[in-house]
């Protein structure tokens, strides 16, 4: 913005409502004097000629004479800060026309500022000096401050209430398996050596115990599935590729008509098992969302480990559906949901992305950084 004369009177010498030439004046002072924001008035040395009110409480100062004289590029803290020329540089490389600053007060003290400016040219269209204006945005970085340090401090502790949880899952799939699978199998067995010892008794009269043997072997097999659900060991034994693909194997297993196709590293054990664990979670529910709620009949997942990053795609040709109405839930029902996917995925560290149109399936791909 340039303030620059037609070419005739600097001034109008009436306005359109009547309003005198010094009338107009003394409202455009009145104005400008009366404005919240802080605005100062610089030559093209640098050294201020004139400010506002609002300047000179930003700045802890009382008179006008106090700054009259001051170089402007002195309140700012930056080293990078020596002369007018920095300032605006500063600002022509924002697209917003405005830049952010740390400036320093009378008394010492360091805040940040919003500044602005424009050009103030003659009537030949020199440039006599400049206009810059302030905001001050302490108050607003501090909220900004509190507002991250809370979210960081909800991230951390949703992390810690996935740590609790999953904690709790291991160890009651481990009461399942030690104790109430190993007793079913003992049952078994018992039973198994009781029929024997039966029909021996009885010279071959006795027949075999198919279905209780056969409904006591379901119930171990029930056991070890809810068992795995709550807790992979596999991933434990033998580590996320394998427990991924074995995953998959089982789905593809479970719905007939359906291929999955998984590209999984083998470098994949330097992963903290933390994270190894959160990644399976999020595999095991989009491959799961995928064939249930989906209903793709082919599914592709990529899970490698890149460039410092750990990467981890699925695709599949299901029936897709609108992400702005579902609100990233994904179809209804769909257990853990795209939206808690996300949430876990973030919540340690990672990124979501999320592509669908209904009919054309759906794309989901996560990034966690492993640099330390």
């Amino acid at each position: 913005m340039h303030f620059e004369s037609d070419g005739r009177d600097r001034f109008p010498r009436c306005g359109n409502n009547g309003l005198r030439t010094e009338e107009l004046l003394q409202a455009a002072y009145d104005a400008m004097n009366s404005a919240p924001s802080g605005w100062v008035l610089s030559g093209t040395d640098g050294c201020i000629h004139w400010a506002n009110p609002a300047f000179l409480t930003m700045f802890g100062y009382s008179r006008l004479s106090e700054v009259i004289g001051m170089k402007l590029a002195d309140m700012f803290a930056s080293s990078r800060i020596r002369k007018m020329e920095d300032i605006f540089h500063e600002i022509d490389q924002s697209e917003e026309g405005e830049a952010e600053f740390e400036v320093v007060d009378d008394e010492g003290h360091s805040f940040c500022v919003r500044v602005s400016e424009s050009q103030v040219r003659n009537d030949q269209g020199k440039i006599v000096g400049w206009m810059a204006f302030f905001i001050d945005v302490t108050q607003q970085k501090r909220m900004e401050a509190e507002l991250r340090d809370s979210h960081q401090y909800l991230r951390t502790l949703s992390a810690r209430l996935v740590d609790a949880q999953e904690a709790e899952r291991k160890r009651v799939a481990r009461e399942l398996h030690d104790s109430i699978g190993a007793g079913l199998s003992a049952l078994k067995f018992s039973v198994e050596r009781w029929f024997e010892r039966q029909t021996q008794e009885a010279g071959g009269a006795c027949s075999p115990p198919d279905r209780i043997v056969e409904n006591l072997q379901q119930l171990i097999e029930e056991v070890r599935r809810i068992s795995q659900n709550l807790h992979p060991s596999i991933l434990d034994d033998l580590g996320l590729a394998t427990a991924v693909r074995s995953f998959c194997r089982q789905v593809q297993q479970n719905y007939a008509g359906l291929t999955i196709e998984a590209d999984v590293s083998q470098e994949l054990d330097s992963i903290s098992e933390r994270l190894q664990l959160v990644v399976y979670r999020v595999a095991q529910e989009c491959v799961t969302n995928a064939a249930r709620h989906g209903k793709a009949k082919n599914i592709r997942l990529r899970l490698v480990h890149e460039n410092e990053q750990l990467m981890f795609d699925i695709e599949d040709d299901g029936v897709g559906f609108d992400t702005e109405a579902a609100g990233g839930q994904g179809a209804e029902g769909s257990g853990m949901g795209l939206n808690n996917i996300r949430e876990r995925t973030e919540i340690f560290g990672g990124r979501f992305f999320l592509e669908s149109k209904p009919g054309a399936g759906t794309v989901v791909r996560c990034r966690w950084s492993l640099v330390m």
